[in-house]
């Protein structure tokens, strides 16, 4: 399966917006990368891995992918200055939380998507965040202190970036 991810990846980037991800095209293409890396392991056991030229020819090519998959300049200084606005300033966190395992059926991230909207409702109808919080929050921990989570700074653990946006002061939206 690693080979197929790589293998979209490459297509990816030789094709950019016009890959055709068919079941056809995938084929052909996987039946591709397969020949040149079985092409790379038979040139490893004839030792033409070790000949000068063939080295130097092989870092270009592995520096040039490199570079277009780890150094985007570009993002890596929005990100960088994203972070740089968000050490500014602490925000105070709050939530409701209602659990979906990753991969759950449709019906119960209904079921899920239901609760926040009745919660959001009451909300609306008057009742406070710190109320709704104790009592549909499934979040034990939090929800005995009306949904409270404290102060943040900067950046979140890896996996919470789309939170991180939505509390951050310059981007923050209502829900």
């Amino acid at each position: 399966m690693l080979g197929s991810q790589n293998s979209s990846i490459f297509m990816q980037k030789n094709n950019g917006n016009n890959a055709d991800y068919s079941d056809k095209n995938l084929s052909e293409y996987l039946d591709l990368y397969t020949k040149f890396k079985l092409k790379v392991e038979k040139a490893k056991e004839l030792k033409l891995d070790t000949i000068g030229a063939l080295m130097s020819e092989l870092d270009g090519y592995r520096k040039q992918l490199a570079s277009s998959y780890l150094i985007d300049k570009e993002v890596t200084d929005f990100l960088l200055h994203e972070l740089y606005t968000r050490t500014k300033e602490d925000v105070m966190f709050s939530h409701i939380f209602i659990p979906v395992q990753e991969g759950s059926p449709k019906a119960v991230i209904d079921e899920a998507k239901n609760k926040l909207m009745t919660v959001k409702t009451k909300i609306s109808s008057g009742m406070s965040f710190e109320d709704a919080a104790k009592e549909y929050s499934q979040d034990k921990t939090t929800a005995s202190k009306g949904g409270n989570m404290g102060f943040f700074t900067a950046k979140l653990p890896s996996g919470f970036y789309a939170l991180e946006s939505a509390i951050s002061p310059s981007t923050r939206t209502s829900f």
